[in-house]
């Protein structure tokens, strides 16, 4: 039972590690481990990770932007068009 504690203890701190990464505040020597291999891959992952999330922010910008834009155009032309 005590392994299950730890290893949700340390998922918890994972995704704790990875949301903080999002704001820039947690940087690769947070990774630093003895095994090389595992380090290489968890950089990568790490970076893949970062890369994903930022194209994700990005879509989500440009989706509410082209919101806010369709509905100001169509407020524009109940405005125009109303006859008052």
């Amino acid at each position: 039972m005590n392994g299950v504690v730890v290893f949700c203890y340390r998922l918890a701190i994972s995704f704790t590690t990875l949301f903080w990464t999002l704001f820039g505040l947690i940087t690769l020597v947070v990774l630093e481990i003895e095994l090389r291999y595992v380090e290489g891959f968890g950089k990568v992952l790490f970076g893949l990770y970062n890369i994903a999330a930022r194209i994700l922010f990005l879509n989500m910008l440009i989706a509410m932007m082209s919101k806010s834009f369709n509905v100001t155009v169509v407020s524009c032309k109940q405005i125009l068009f109303s006859g008052d």
